[in-house]
């Protein structure tokens, strides 16, 4: 017996492929589209996501874990991929028989790959440290790198890359350039020797800083699912508009009536003022709302929003649905439109103290995903 959920996502597929196109279109023609679809695809679910993406031939995907290029390598057999977790010596046979493209972001690393005996060359894309101080070569360890790959066979050097440290803000412009140049010493260095491997450094937010930013391949994730990095990106858009591919849905489960001075939720961190209609609904910290939104978010229930009332619990919300004539069953929206009102990712990071990337992540991946048109 195949029981109905009471909390679901919908991924919009028309949304998605506009937002590639959208996005595609304002690269340069010769700039290739790499498809960031770590993080289970920003919480949209991987298989969903690639099963759509794969038909607008991107130039590469980009995962994080290892594991994800099982799951694209179902549905999507040919498309590169590049797995941007920092090389681990166990990830290289793996990369041969999956045909992936490993990052490598130390020379001892490099050191250790060179002097492997291989099937076949391993392609790899360095990582340069440029600023970020994360992963990456550092920036003076061009020439140790040089020497390490010079004359060797059983690798590939398919790219080299960075990663911005704030191109979501125009207050870093002198340091977002400044990491440009320094990849582009490295590119220079290596086409000297004859090696032309792709350079990329951009994901959204970068994308939309010039054509120069761009390099051979931009990294585009977040702006896939229709969100914006930041509201700077987004007024440097200009005329671009996303369309959020996911929407998140629950139904109300239990209604109670609580008269005056009565207590919500754990911690009595909210009390009634009058007599109040509560609506429950089954969604909680578990499922991917913030604990920290507690007394400060709302949903969509009959096209109005409706506020949170008392701390967000493991399981389940209270909704103050006082006024309304509402019946055990019907749709809440949590991310989504209804009618003519709208919650977004970006309201829920704002009521968390987070960012949208974070909302997003954060559900829950066991929780069902459907596609939609």
């Amino acid at each position: 017996m195949k029981i109905p959920p009471t909390s679901w996502l919908e991924i919009s597929k028309s949304a998605l492929l506009y937002n590639f196109k959208q996005l595609k279109q304002n690269l340069s023609p010769k700039t290739k589209t790499l498809c960031v679809v770590k993080g289970n695809a920003y919480g949209h679910d991987l298989k969903t996501i690639v099963s759509i993406l794969k038909k607008t031939c991107p130039d590469f995907y980009g995962v994080f874990d290892i594991q994800d290029t099982f799951i694209i390598r179902q549905s999507d057999k040919k498309t590169p991929i590049l797995v941007m977790c920092p090389a681990q010596k166990e990830f290289v046979a793996i990369a041969l028989k999956h045909n992936l493209s490993l990052s490598v972001s130390s020379n001892e690393v490099l050191s250790q790959i060179v002097k492997k005996k291989l099937s076949k060359p391993l392609k790899i894309h360095l990582c340069i440290e440029t600023g970020l101080g994360r992963d990456g070569i550092p920036h003076q360890e061009l020439s140790r790198t040089l020497a390490l790959i010079h004359n060797k066979e059983n690798i590939i050097i398919e790219g080299l890359y960075t990663h911005f440290s704030g191109a979501e803000s125009r207050q870093f412009d002198l340091l977002t350039r400044t990491q440009i140049r320094k990849l582009l010493e490295w590119e220079s260095a290596f086409q000297n020797l004859g090696i032309k491997p792709i350079a990329h450094a951009s994901g959204t937010a970068g994308s939309f800083l010039g054509t120069q930013f761009q390099l051979d391949m931009c990294r585009i994730g977040l702006g896939l699912y229709g969100l914006w990095p930041s509201d700077e990106t987004q007024a440097i858009a200009k005329k671009i508009a996303l369309k959020p591919v996911l929407s998140w849905k629950t139904k109300v489960v239990d209604i109670k009536d609580l008269p005056k001075n009565h207590g919500i939720g754990y911690d009595v961190s909210f009390i009634t003022s009058k007599p109040t209609k509560v609506a429950v609904v089954p969604v909680g910290y578990y499922d991917g709302i913030p604990r920290s939104a507690t007394n400060k978010a709302w949903m969509l229930l009959q096209g109005q929003k409706i506020p949170l009332r008392g701390k967000v619990m493991m399981n389940m919300c209270v909704l103050d649905i006082t006024g309304l004539q509402v019946k055990i069953g019907d749709e809440v929206v949590i991310i989504g439109a209804q009618e003519k009102s709208s919650v977004t990712a970006e309201e829920w990071a704002e009521w968390s103290g987070t960012i949208n990337y974070e909302i997003v992540t954060k559900i829950n991946p066991l929780l069902p995903r459907k596609l939609v048109k």
